[in-house]
C-alpha cells in the first residue's frame, strides 16, 4: 500500500513506503518523537502487526509513549488513508465485530469517529448496536457534544423511523436530554410518525438522564401524539415517580393499568419492589412479593437479585446464600448480576476464599464470569494484601484476551506498593505500557510516596 507521504520531521520517509515500514519507522525510538498510544493502538488494529512488535521496538527502559503535538498533527492526516486503503482491500473479509473492535481499541474518539464513518460508507452493512454505543460513551466521556449532535443529525436526515429511534437511545446514553426531545418532536419533519417505541425511547432516555419530571409531563402529553401507551410505557413511568419519591403514585400505577386492560409484569413489580429495598421497607417489599404470587407473575433472576443485593449490602451472607438455594429449587436460573452480586457481598465481607469458590464454581453451574467478576475479585484480593493471588486472576483476564480497564492495572500496582514491593510496582508499568496502558495521577502520586517513605 502506497501512499503520498514524502517528508517526517527528522526521519524522511519515501513515498513509497508500506504501512507495516512506516510503523516500524514511526515506532523506533528517537529522542525528537515516540509514538503516541491511541495511534499504535489505531494501527494495530487496522493492520496485522500486533502489539507485541510495536513493544519490540522500546526495550530499553527510558523509553515511553508521550503524546508529541506534532507527531499527532500528523498521524490524524496520514491515518484516514492507512483506514481507508485497509478497508477497500480487505472488504470481503471485514465484519461488523471486526469494526466493533477498531473503535473499542480507539482511545481517540474523533477517530473512533472516522473509524466508523470510513467503514460505514465502504462496507455498507448494518453496524452493530455495540459500535454505536461504544462510539457515543467515547465521544460522551471526552465531552465532545458537538461530535455526537453532527453524528446523530447526519443520521436523522436518512429519514428512517428505525434510525430515528436510534438516534433518540444514543441522545438518552449521551446524557443529552434536551435533544431527546427535539428529536422526538421533530419525527413527522423527516416524515416519520411518532410510535409507541419512539415515544418508550423518549421516556427511557429521559428517566436514565433523571429528567423524571420531564418524563411525567411526557406522559400527560401522550394522546397529543395519537399514541397508545403499553406496558413498557407504564413501567418507565413508575420508575420515573420512583425517583421523585411519589412511590404511593406509582403503586396506584399498577390498579390504573389494570383499568386499561393491561396486566402489570415481573418489570413492574421489581421496579416497586427495588425502590422499598434501596429505602429499607422489607414489609413493603413482601406485600408487593405476596401480590406477585397471588397474581401468577413468576418471579425472575431481577426479582431475586434485588433481595440478594440487600442482604449483601447488610453483609448477610448466610441468607443470601439460603435465597440463592430456593432461586434453584424454584428453577430460575441464577445469571451473571446474580454471581457478581454475591462476588461483591463476600469481597466486601473479607471472606475471599467463599469469593473464589463462587468464581470457579460458576461455569459448572452454566454462568462464564465476565471481566466484571475478576474485577471485583481482584479488588477485594488487593484490599486484603493478596497481591499475588490478584496478579493471578489479572493474568486469566489477559489470557481471555479481554479488554483490561486502567483502573485493574492500577489496583495491582497500589496493592504491590502497599505491600512494600516497589520494585514489582514499577516493573508492572512497564508492562501497562507493553499493554497501550498510560498510568494515571493517582498511581504515580502514590509510588512517588511510597518511593520517598522507602
Amino acid at each position: 500500500m502506497s501512499c503520498k507521504f514524502h517528508k517526517f520531521p527528522h526521519r524522511p520517509i519515501a513515498s513509497n513506503t508500506t504501512s507495516t515500514e512506516l510503523l516500524k519507522a514511526l515506532c523506533t525510538p528517537t529522542k525528537q518523537l515516540t509514538a503516541p498510544v491511541p495511534f499504535a493502538r489505531f494501527l494495530c488494529a487496522t493492520t496485522n502487526i500486533r502489539l507485541e512488535m510495536l513493544c519490540t521496538h522500546r526495550l530499553n527502559n527510558s523509553v515511553r509513549f508521550p503524546f508529541n503535538l506534532l507527531f499527532y498533527k500528523i498521524t490524524r492526516f496520514y491515518y484516514s488513508k492507512v483506514l481507508e486503503d485497509y478497508i477497500r482491500e480487505n472488504k470481503e473479509t471485514l465484519e461488523p465485530y471486526d469494526v466493533l473492535n477498531m473503535i473499542r481499541f480507539q482511545k481517540n474518539p474523533e477517530i473512533a469517529l472516522q473509524i466508523f464513518q470510513c467503514t460505514a460508507r465502504i462496507l455498507q452493512f448494518k453496524q452493530l448496536r455495540a459500535s454505536y454505543d461504544i462510539l457515543i460513551d467515547k465521544l460522551a466521556k471526552a465531552k465532545k457534544f458537538d461530535l455526537i449532535e453532527r453524528f446523530l443529525e447526519g443520521l436523522k436526515r436518512r429519514r428512517k423511523p428505525g434510525l430515528m429511534v436510534v438516534v433518540i437511545r444514543l441522545y438518552g446514553r449521551a446524557n443529552m436530554p434536551e435533544n431527546v426531545l427535539k428529536t422526538f418532536c421533530q419525527m413527522t419533519d423527516y416524515n416519520c410518525r411518532h410510535t409507541v417505541t419512539a415515544f418508550n425511547c423518549l421516556l427511557s432516555a429521559l428517566v436514565n438522564s433523571e429528567e423524571y419530571s420531564t418524563a411525567e409531563k411526557m406522559f400527560g402529553k401522550i394522546s397529543l401524539f395519537g399514541i397508545l401507551p403499553d406496558i413498557y410505557s407504564f413501567n418507565i413511568l413508575i420508575r420515573a415517580k420512583c425517583g421523585l419519591n411519589l412511590v404511593d403514585e406509582a403503586c396506584e400505577m399498577v390498579g390504573f393499568m389494570e383499568k386499561l386492560g393491561l396486566s402489570a409484569d415481573t418489570v413492574t413489580y421489581n421496579t416497586l419492589m427495588n425502590f422499598f429495598c434501596k429505602a429499607g421497607e422489607f414489609g413493603k417489599v413482601y406485600e408487593i412479593m405476596a401480590e406477585m404470587v397471588k397474581k401468577d407473575c413468576n418471579a425472575d433472576a431481577a426479582t431475586y437479585n434485588i433481595f440478594l443485593t440487600a442482604f449483601c449490602n447488610e453483609g448477610r451472607m448466610s441468607e443470601a446464600m439460603k435465597l440463592l438455594n430456593v432461586m434453584i429449587r424454584n428453577r430460575c436460573v441464577p445469571d451473571i448480576g446474580t454471581y457478581n452480586t454475591l462476588l461483591r457481598g463476600f469481597c466486601g465481607t473479607g471472606m475471599m476464599e467463599v469469593a473464589e469458590i463462587v468464581l470457579s464454581e460458576m461455569p459448572e453451574k452454566g454462568c462464564r464470569p465476565n471481566i466484571f467478576s475478576y474485577c471485583i475479585l481482584i479488588e477485594g484480593l488487593c484490599k486484603k494484601g493478596r497481591v499475588d493471588s490478584a496478579y493471578e486472576a489479572f493474568c486469566l483476564i489477559l489470557k481471555k484476551k479481554w479488554v483490561v480497564s486502567e483502573d485493574v492495572c492500577e489496583m495491582i500496582i497500589e496493592g504491590l506498593y502497599k505491600t512494600g514491593r516497589f520494585k514489582e510496582a514499577v516493573g508492572m508499568i512497564d508492562e501497562m505500557n507493553r499493554w497501550g496502558f498510560v498510568p494515571g495521577a493517582k498511581t504515580w502520586d502514590a509510588l512517588v510516596k511510597s518511593c520517598l517513605n522507602s
